[in-house]
């Protein structure tokens, strides 16, 4: 496939985003396929990526001895992608996740004269399929309980008579490993050999599948009693461990693939909330920001010493603490969320994170004590609101498939997860976290790759 036509890749977006304005919300059903609102949602947004990272692509494959390979493959992952979110048959969306794990694999592992990147794409390969694998035999199970092929069916018969656990756990475990959470963040951090357009695409894309099978799942999902909760916690202590793992990585790629396990989990965590609109948006806007770090990460790298960990002018609280807790209100306000179910919980992390935001801008060495302290309300009012809006927007998007609908009562494992993220933020706080050897060699191992997918070397065209 020449690389010019990576253009057919920017028409496909045109069309499906034209189709999804002009079609939305109507279903089109069609040999197992059912072009729903999850599928006008994601279908252009799948698009969009795919031809970004193929323009990127042009340039950077350029030279390679089997770039033709990369190329058809490169596309092959795409429309498999693209069928996954149409495909309502069980038998479609066991073809497409298997399909698309195959051709994952075989990209990661795509230099083939590299022992490194051969033994990352067998890895990935043995992880995936054994997440098609338990998807596979997951679905069946449940369409043989159900009576039939249809996922939409399977979570309507659901409502009338609860699922049988099992299946829906196998679910959850091919979730978790196309995710990449621990202990199958393994085959993600194993794989920087991949040619930077595949990291992009599976970093922006592919992992986000997991997210996708337990949305088209959640009604079977919600109705087995505490289920949804178990998946909160794995959810929200596998972004407790991908975060940790960042701190721990000395380079700019694996750092980022530690960052991916956090955010994948974060949206796992979002779906055990049972707030599905908020996850969907979580996911489209990690993929645009992760593929963006991806295809910049060449210059990542500055020729400059790094900087001793600044802290805040212990005055700048006073407007750091007060403005975090104003932008969650707003966002609150904006988004809709309530404060007596698991929208709390989301209200809380947007806090979190409103905090995050404003202690970046409180340490700006660059910029006055003035500045500073108006530029943290001025910053974080508007960006709670944008980021409201969007959650607002997606829920309303996915109003036709009942998912706005799932929001949990507030519960003893919530607690427990919140509880442990503060535990951890103040354990950092206090400085004594990044200082404990032996914390650094626990997460410096829990995170670190196969060894066999070392490269004892990386060329500049690696990088």
């Amino acid at each position: 496939m020449p690389k010019h036509l990576i253009w057919p890749g920017w028409l496909l977006f045109l069309a499906l985003f034209a189709l999804a304005v002009l079609r939305y919300p109507s279903v089109v059903q069609l040999a197992g396929l059912r072009l729903d609102a999850l599928f006008w949602l994601l279908a252009p947004f799948i698009a969009f990526v795919g031809a970004n990272v193929a323009h990127f692509a042009a340039r950077y494959m350029d030279g390679e001895a089997e770039a033709q390979r990369f190329w058809w493959r490169l596309a092959a992952l795409l429309l498999t992608a693209l069928l996954l979110v149409a495909a309502d048959h069980v038998l479609w969306f066991t073809a497409a996740w298997t399909a698309m794990a195959w051709w994952l694999a075989d990209l990661i592992g795509y230099r083939r004269n590299q022992p490194a990147a051969r033994a990352a794409g067998r890895m990935a390969r043995r992880w995936l399929l054994a997440g098609s694998l338990a998807m596979g035999v997951g679905l069946l199970w449940l369409s043989v309980a159900a009576g039939t092929a249809s996922l939409v069916e399977i979570g309507q018969h659901a409502s009338a008579q609860a699922p049988p656990l099992a299946p829906l756990l196998l679910v959850i475990l091919a979730a978790v490993i196309q995710c990449a959470l621990p202990p199958a963040s393994r085959w993600l951090m194993s794989s920087m050999t991949a040619p930077t357009p595949v990291s992009a695409l599976m970093h922006a894309g592919m992992v986000n599948a997991g997210g996708i099978l337990v949305l088209r799942l959640a009604p079977p999902l919600a109705e087995v009693p505490g289920l949804l909760h178990a998946v909160f916690v794995v959810g929200g202590l596998s972004a407790l461990l991908g975060s940790l793992f960042a701190l721990v990585q000395s380079d700019i790629k694996r750092t980022l693939a530690a960052s991916t396990v956090a955010q994948m989990g974060f949206m796992i965590a979002q779906c055990g909330l049972g707030l599905f609109g908020a996850a969907v948006a979580h996911l489209m806007l990690h993929g645009l920001y992760k593929a963006r770090l991806f295809l910049g990460a060449g210059n990542a790298v500055l020729a400059t010493a790094p900087t001793p960990r600044a802290r805040p002018a212990p005055w700048l609280w006073a407007v750091i603490l007060p403005s975090a807790l104003l932008a969650a209100a707003v966002f609150a306000q904006v988004s809709g969320k309530r404060w007596d179910d698991t929208g709390a919980i989301l209200v809380l992390f947007a806090a979190v994170c409103a905090v995050r935001a404003a202690f970046a801008v409180a340490t700006a060495q660059q910029l006055s004590a003035g500045t500073r302290s108006l530029a943290i309300p001025l910053l974080l009012l508007p960006g709670a609101a944008v980021y409201g809006a969007i959650v607002a927007a997606t829920d309303h998007l996915l109003a036709p498939l009942g998912l706005a609908d799932f929001a949990q009562p507030l519960h003893a494992a919530h607690g427990v997860v919140v509880l442990a993220f503060a535990a951890v933020a103040l354990w950092d706080l206090s400085g004594r976290l990044r200082s404990s050897a032996r914390v650094y060699a626990w997460v410096r191992a829990a995170s670190a790759p196969s060894f066999a997918t070392i490269s004892p070397h990386r060329s500049l065209h690696d990088a």
